[in-house]
């Protein structure tokens, strides 16, 4: 799937089925200050562009 084909804001399952990571895998993502969450109505989110940044600048600290 390429970037542009993902909704606008991305919420906590769609961040963890990109990665493939679990439901605890994804409330600590978000519980991260580092990473570039908000909530909406007590939901987490993250908007396309911020996780696409934030994912490449995972791939320079590995």
């Amino acid at each position: 799937m390429q970037a542009t084909e993902l909704p606008l804001v991305l919420s906590k399952k769609d961040v963890e089925e990109i990665l493939g990571v679990g439901d605890y895998a994804g409330r600590n993502l978000f519980a991260d200050p580092s990473f570039p969450s908000f909530k909406v109505g007590g939901k987490h989110k993250v908007y396309r562009v911020d996780f696409m940044q934030w994912l490449e600048g995972q791939k320079q600290t590995v």
